[in-house]
């Protein structure tokens, strides 16, 4: 072959993933004008990467060892479950021109078949690369974003007030790909500054200078998590320890997890084997309109130990800090929301109306309500009551109209908590919440019809 090891490896499982995303588009998804978007743009990029393979030479030869193959792949014995995998796994490559052996990364579970069989020359799989070892390593990260965003989008209880944060998060990485597609097709893939991708005049000078401190010693577009660990201790170690001693791995580790992880809409379980691409990073502190990192790790701080501060019993003076300002800095991260919620059921009066004055106060933050909103509805699913009950309540301050059907299918709830919950919070959306009533209960009879048995309607 004239592609190196590396690429090899690579350029199959960008094939694998691409055609794996649009197997998924072709379903049922055309009514989303996001997905139709993201759909012509994998099929544009597939349409550079062939060419690319076309005119491609042989510049370089390499090959992999047996003994190095079989250490490759020693998570075949362990769990192979989606949500036990990363997105990268490391091999290690013999390269005949130089006869020694380095570390790279890919995506393990890309290499296993239903059957859990090394599917590398699977066939009908086309191998796909830009012939340039970098720019592949970062378009095999976007694509398998997009698919496990993708996969989420269709399974099964994916609520819609999710699934429209999904849509936006596809929209985002259907743009890093036009990105990466234009790099492609130039052939450009060797960038040598960060201002080669991102635009000058959207970058601060101090994220700029952290990120080419982050990557002075390897490829521009991306480094490994453990690397971008690493910087943020060199950088920030002394600023966020002076505020909170002893925690500072714990809020660099949360911000790595968000990067990765979309902010929470996919599982990053074990974040410190993934990569962080010069898109992903960016369009992070674009989102959330960072200018001095340092000043942002220590915002991050205030909320990564909110929950702790809200169970103590000092909670009282924490929650008074609660005001419309500290809703603009939050992420909000999920336990937030969840320990905020669960107070909603405090047997203290002020601190429920703490509370609610402070879920209030979010109705005009887009991005807290919309996040809030995700994340309490895919809560009513959860067995456990009182976080369904404190969902409801949370849903109601936030005016969830969006999430009305979800909320209305729990007013035949066994537990009369959960039930009276769910009532009112559609009592509180007027017409709407009562139709919805109406609804849940024409559905709730007609069961019972079918069931040869007598449902009594109650009345909202």
């Amino acid at each position: 072959s004239g592609r190196n090891t590396r690429t090899d490896f690579i350029s199959v499982n960008i094939g694998t993933v691409l055609q794996e995303i649009l197997v998924i588009l072709r379903t049922d998804q055309k009514n989303y004008k996001e997905l139709r978007s993201l759909e012509q743009q994998v099929l544009h990029i597939r349409d550079i990467l062939k060419r690319e393979i076309t005119d491609s030479s042989n510049t370089s030869t390499a090959s992999l060892t047996v003994e190095t193959v079989l250490e490759s792949f020693n998570f075949l014995n362990a769990d192979s479950s989606e949500d036990n995998l990363s997105c990268s796994e490391t091999i290690r490559i013999k390269d005949e021109r130089t006869g020694s052996y380095h570390k790279d990364n890919i995506c393990q579970h890309d290499f296993l078949t239903k059957n859990g069989d090394l599917g590398i020359k699977a066939a009908g799989t086309p191998a796909l690369t830009s012939e340039n070892v970098s720019l592949d390593q970062v378009l095999l990260t976007h694509l398998q974003l997009c698919r496990r965003l993708l996969q989420r989008f269709t399974s099964t209880g994916c609520v819609v007030v999710l699934q429209n944060c999904i849509l936006e998060e596809l929209s985002e990485q259907t743009l890093v790909l036009e990105n990466l597609a234009l790099i492609c097709h130039e052939k450009s893939g060797n960038i040598k500054s960060v201002e080669e991708v991102i635009p000058k005049s959207k970058i601060g000078k101090s994220i700029l200078s952290f990120w080419d401190k982050c990557t002075q010693t390897d490829y521009v577009l991306y480094l490994s998590a453990e690397k971008f660990l690493t910087q943020l201790r060199n950088c920030y170690t002394q600023k966020v320890a002076a505020k909170y001693p002893g925690q500072t791995e714990r809020v660099f580790r949360t911000l790595l997890h968000q990067i990765v992880s979309c902010c929470e809409l996919l599982l990053s379980p074990n974040v410190s084997e993934e990569v962080v691409t010069v898109f992903q990073f960016f369009n992070y502190v674009k989102k959330y309109n960072i200018t001095q990192l340092g000043t942002y790790l220590i915002r991050l701080a205030k909320e990564v130990f909110l929950p702790e501060a809200l169970q103590t019993a000092q909670k009282m003076k924490t929650l008074k800090k609660l005001k419309e300002k500290l809703v603009s800095e939050m992420q909000p991260l999920h336990q937030t929301l969840q320990t905020i919620s669960i107070l909603q059921l405090d047997e203290n009066p002020k601190v429920t109306q703490a509370v609610t004055s402070f879920l209030r106060s979010a109705l005009a933050n887009n991005i807290f309500r919309a996040k809030a909103l995700a994340y309490y509805t895919e809560t009513l699913q959860e067995k456990d009551a009182q976080l369904q009950r404190a969902a409801c309540m949370a849903l109601k301050q936030l005016k969830a109209v969006e999430s009305i059907e979800q909320i209305a299918s729990l007013c035949h709830s066994q537990r009369v908590s959960v039930r009276d919950a769910a009532r009112e919070a559609l009592q509180s959306f007027g017409v709407k919440g009562r139709l919805a009533f109406d609804k849940a209960n024409m559905l709730q009879h007609e069961e019972g019809l079918n069931q040869n048995s007598t449902t009594e309607i109650t009345i909202l």
